[in-house]
């Protein structure tokens, strides 16, 4: 038989997991799925006290379960129990010819190569990158399986449960929470855009001398745009004839009749930023590399910092470090580490630059950020 029969005494989902590393997620997904209508079994929702619970466990894989769903993580990959129950699933599905008796449901970033030999050749469902992404597919393979379904499980069963083993006071709270991210704050954002205008004979900005740092600009009509004035270009040739300025406020106003728009003042502003962000790593002594997408990536070269480490506070409020050298094994060349931060405040080795769908910029993303600030994300320095 390729699956098991509907209408046989197989009709409970049995959830494997690490205990207690995995509660939480494991007590949402038992939750979900009895919403849905399927019967399901595990320690954190069903087992009764004075249960002797392996024998339970082992009695519901061999004869009640029609599907065992293992949470894979790091945690359930490495623990004599759960692998046992792995191994007592694969036993069973083996000697019924189950197809897809057991899944695996990984839901951290425990690497391909590290997964127990148990589970090498079993794909897996991943909840990687959202639960409820992950539980939409794991819900379509039920469907698709043909997975019994129970009217006595549903969500006024569930709400029942919850109310017998938890307080009012565990459900959802309306209070704030703090939202950890690696941007900084332009504290003080620029207030105008100058247009500095070429004087007859000069068409473009000079070469920068090796060296020299430039502020940043971007080429308008026959002259430039910078949030830095006429002086701050002065070198030992005079550069602009007339300058005029603009609130940046009123450039970004759809309703203001400006000498540009609002969509090109926004990319005007991104491009001024990045460029002034590049110039600070560069001037920091790390290495630029540009991508296929425009965007600029900045990393450190071996040895430029001591260990090649950097050390940072934490989302614990903790000192710890980071590598930001890596190795790969082509060649057995030394590269700058590709591991980066996604939504943690840890470190990440490369930082590009990308704009927002905001027309304001007020905020930065940094390679040595470790407490964030709070504010409404309109337009970043982020890491790829």
């Amino acid at each position: 038989m390729t699956d098991q029969d509907p209408t046989s005494s197989r009709d409970v989902i049995f959830i494997s997991h690490a205990f207690p590393e995995d509660n939480e997620f494991t007590r949402w997904l038992a939750l979900r799925l009895a919403v849905e209508g399927y019967p399901v079994w595990c320690d954190l929702t069903k087992l009764l006290g004075g249960e002797d619970f392996w024998r339970s466990v082992e009695k519901i894989i061999r004869q009640k379960a029609c599907k065992v769903l293992f949470v894979l993580s790091e945690s359930s990959n490495a623990k004599d129990g759960t692998l046992q129950e792995v191994a007592l699933a694969k036993e069973v599905a083996k000697q019924n010819n189950f197809e897809d008796f057991l899944i695996p449901l990984k839901i951290d970033d425990l690497s391909r190569s590290h997964i127990n030999i148990e589970l090498k050749r079993i794909n897996y469902t991943s909840f990687e990158d959202g639960w409820a992404k992950g539980l939409s597919a794991l819900l379509e393979k039920l469907e698709t399986a043909g997975v019994p379904k129970n009217p006595n499980y549903s969500p006024d069963a569930v709400a029942s449960w919850w109310r017998e083993h938890f307080s009012a006071e565990q459900g959802l709270l309306q209070q704030n929470e703090e939202h950890l991210s690696n941007w900084f704050v332009i504290e003080s954002p620029p207030q105008k855009l100058f247009y500095h205008i070429f004087i007859p004979g000069i068409s473009r900005m000079p070469d920068p001398v090796e060296g020299e740092m430039l502020f940043p600009y971007q080429p308008h009509g026959n002259g430039i745009l910078s949030f830095a004035t006429a002086d701050d270009f002065t070198n030992e040739e005079q550069l602009f004839g007339d300058t005029h300025h603009f609130f940046i406020a009123d450039l970004l106003d759809d309703e203001q009749d400006t000498f540009i728009d609002a969509m090109h003042t926004r990319h005007v502003i991104i491009n001024l930023f990045i460029q002034a962000w590049t110039n600070f790593v560069r001037q920091r002594g790390l290495e630029t590399y540009e991508l296929a997408n425009g965007a600029f990536c900045c990393y450190f070269n071996k040895d430029q910092l001591e260990k090649d480490k950097i050390t940072f506070t934490g989302v614990d409020d903790k000192k710890t470090w980071r590598n930001i050298i890596g190795y790969k094994s082509i060649k057995s060349k030394i590269v700058p580490d590709k591991n980066v931060t996604g939504t943690s405040a840890s470190v990440p080795s490369r930082t590009c630059v990308r704009p927002s769908s905001s027309p304001l910029i007020p905020m930065f993303c940094s390679p040595m950020m470790g407490k964030p600030s709070g504010l409404t994300r309109t337009g970043c320095i982020g890491s790829r």
